[in-house]
């Protein structure tokens, strides 16, 4: 599990700096536990919170009892002094959004489970890259006028329509847009259901492992650009770091606009540039590297792939939607086999439903391996 120190000592700082008196390391530490990383125990993760709370007193940042230095939030994450409810559920998930801490105004769209969803599968298929966060419905029809082709201004469309479309990326029975898109938020973020806390918290753990929602990079796009529903990148003329990056938090890996992981130097890592051969290489790897979601002996489901995956530093910020991208574009170019999952009464409905990529009328769930993984 990755963690960037930087973005842990900005948590730690935002809780410290909400209190004015003593806080004990305990009672610091305690309202941090609704954002430890699933692959974390709670004892892992206290022990990682106590070491950054000892480096910060050491530096200077905390004093013996807890309290922060003057101007130090503000340092690390930009914007005027907050109460922790507002940093937990509104200014950290925010940045995970690349939304900037002194951003109020956009923040202030973010009013609901609603809008919250509909920000991050917004960014997570690369339809909402700057301005305010949009509606799910605003959403909905800019996913239907790309789906089609289509470059003018999306237009209202129904809501039957708009259910259609996030259906297909879900791979789930129909239901209503809000719904289905509230779903579709909650697996891109790993959130463990479709709750307003639970898509905050997931977006604020996945911040501090270096992940945002959304593409990894404007050389995947283009090298999936024959895949519809591909994602979709933007990214500024020099490549800068997220928005989301405030001051002061440029140490360990950071994440480019797009979401792609930059080594320490500003460098681009594998996840910025890499042909769908040697990609499908790294794939068929941690395939075979991983234990869960298995089939048969050849098959295993993409998104227990994708977990494999990122479990290394270097794949740590790809997101789902763009694994998938570059998933395809690998098997269209030849380079690997992805097959449909046909016998789905006798497989687990949210492996089949998180691994699913549809295209042009036809669907995927399985990367096969040309032979059975050595044990």
């Amino acid at each position: 599990m990755t963690l960037v120190t930087s973005r842990l000592e900005a948590l730690v700082i935002a809780r410290a700096h909400a209190q004015v008196a003593r806080l004990p390391l305990g009672e610091l530490l305690a309202p941090l536990a609704r954002f430890m990383p699933a692959e974390l125990t709670a004892g892992a993760w206290r022990d990682r919170l106590a070491e950054v709370v000892a480096a910060l007193r050491a530096d200077g940042v905390l004093d013996a009892d807890h309290r922060v230095r003057e101007g130090e939030l503000e340092r690390r994450i930009g914007g005027q002094a907050r109460t922790w409810p507002e940093l937990s559920d509104r200014v950290l998930p925010g940045l995970a959004l690349g939304i900037a801490a002194d951003d109020a105004k956009a923040r202030a769209r973010l009013d609901g489970r609603d809008a919250w969803a509909a920000a991050i599968v917004g960014r997570a298929l690369g339809l909402w890259h700057d301005g305010p966060p949009p509606s799910i419905a605003a959403m909905c029809d800019a996913l239907v006028w790309r789906e089609h082709g289509l470059i003018s201004k999306p237009k209202r469309c129904p809501p039957e329509l708009r259910a259609v479309y996030v259906q297909r990326r879900l791979g789930t029975d129909a239901g209503p847009p809000e719904r289905l898109v509230r779903v579709l938020a909650a697996r891109e973020v790993g959130a463990p259901r479709p709750e307003l806390r639970a898509l905050r918290d997931a977006l604020v753990r996945g911040w501090l492992a270096g992940r945002v929602p959304g593409p990894a990079s404007d050389d995947a796009s283009r090298a999936a650009a024959t895949v519809r529903g591909a994602a979709q990148v933007a990214r500024g003329d020099d490549g800068a770091t997220e928005a989301a990056q405030p001051a002061g938090t440029s140490g360990g890996r950071s994440m480019s606009a797009g979401g792609a992981a930059r080594d320490d130097g500003g460098n681009p890592g594998p996840v910025d540039v890499i042909d769908p051969a040697a990609f499908a290489g790294e794939v068929v790897r941690a395939a075979a590297a991983t234990t869960e979601g298995w089939f048969g002996d050849r098959k295993v489901f993409v998104s227990a792939v994708w977990d494999q995956l990122r479990r290394e530093p270097r794949w740590s910020g790809l997101a789902l939607a763009e694994f998938k991208a570059r998933l395809l574009a690998a098997h269209r170019a030849g380079a690997l086999t992805l097959a449909r999952a046909d016998l789905v009464a006798a497989m687990d409905p949210a492996l089949v439903a998180a691994s699913e990529i549809a295209a042009d009328g036809a669907s995927f769930h399985f990367l096969v391996l040309a032979k059975e993984p050595a044990s």
